[in-house]
């Protein structure tokens, strides 16, 4: 039998910020390839707003939930510290 944990609900916050910087990011490079500077400009400031959003709720995470071990091996620990650092 496999035990199922719930995952704290910042985690999915965090999921959720993450993705809508991503999204934010594409879209000011679309429209600074596209020459909208503006646009490029307030989107740049909308997903650094958002990505100070998503830093604040992984460190309030992290200081609720404390030290969390990454258990896997091989190279998919490799993938996971190389997302960390960046």
């Amino acid at each position: 039998m496999t035990l199922l944990l719930a995952a704290h609900p910042l985690v999915h916050v965090n999921a959720s910020l993450n993705s809508l910087a991503t999204v934010l990011l594409l879209l000011g490079l679309y429209f600074v390839k596209h020459g909208r500077i503006e646009a490029h400009k307030r989107t740049m400031l909308a997903a650094f707003g958002v990505s100070i959003a998503f830093l604040a709720c992984y460190v309030w995470d992290h200081m609720q939930v404390g030290r969390v071990e990454f258990t896997h091996s091989g190279p998919v620990r490799y993938v996971d510290y190389s997302v960390l650092l960046s």
